[in-house]
This record gives structure tokens, C-alpha cells and sequence, in this order.
């Protein structure tokens, strides 16, 4: 995050979550994930979500269109190869930055049954 330290203070809000804590996050209402424990690429390790901090409150709005406190995390995003929530087609999730796009059911196998390293899934 240290890219973006110089336009904003941006956090690290998530990173790693349990399958059990994605449930929980799963069931508030209203809901703030679609995703059940091991759905959520957070349950391996390879996510994370970013906020805007003004003052030390969070920000987040405008999270769409040409105005979007996110443009710097999606630039960002973009550039280091990552992929950025906010090109999602089921939820639009501006603040979420991912490593690969692994299905969720590949890492659950591999991290269940110790069948691959998260290198190997991602060179394949």
C-alpha cells in the first residue's frame, strides 16, 4: 500500500479471513459478502480490501464513475497484475485487490488435500 500513501491514507482493512469468519461476514445482514467459508479467495490468503481514511474516518463514496476515491487502487491494481474487484461482473467490490483468478474450488481442493502449492496453481 505504500504506492498509494502519497494520494490518501489508504488501509489495509482485510486481509486472510477463517471459513468460519466468512460465514459470520456471510450472514450479517445486510449482506456484505456473497460468499460462504471457502468462496472467498480472502479464506486463502491471496486477497485483500482496501479503505480510504480522511481524518480517521473511512471513505467510501463516490466508489463509482470518473470521481472514484478508487481510481488509484484500480490503477494500482492494474498495473502490479493484480486483479481488482471493481472489474468484477457479479459484485462491484472497489476496494478488493486479488492475486490470480483461481477458482475458489481449485484452492479449497489444493488447500484441503495439500495437492499444490499456490505457486503451482498459479503458473498452471
Amino acid at each position: 500500500m505504500t504506492a498509494l500513501r502519497g494520494l490518501a491514507d489508504w488501509k489495509l482493512i482485510c486481509g486472510i479471513r477463517t471459513y468460519e469468519e466468512q460465514d459470520r461476514l456471510y450472514g450479517k445482514r445486510p449482506r456484505v459478502t456473497r460468499a460462504k467459508g471457502g468462496q472467498s479467495m480472502h479464506n486463502f490468503g491471496i486477497a485483500g480490501d482496501v479503505c480510504l481514511f480522511v481524518d480517521g474516518k473511512d471513505v467510501w463514496t463516490p466508489s463509482e464513475g470518473a470521481n472514484s476515491i478508487y481510481k488509484p487502487v484500480a490503477a494500482l491494481a492494474h498495473k502490479l497484475g493484480l486483479v481488482w474487484g471493481g472489474d468484477f461482473k457479479s459484485i462491484y467490490d472497489p476496494g478488493h485487490v486479488q492475486l490470480g483468478e483461481l477458482s475458489t474450488a481449485t484452492l479449497h481442493h489444493a488447500y484441503t488435500t495439500g495437492s499444490a502449492t499456490l505457486a503451482q496453481l498459479l503458473q498452471s
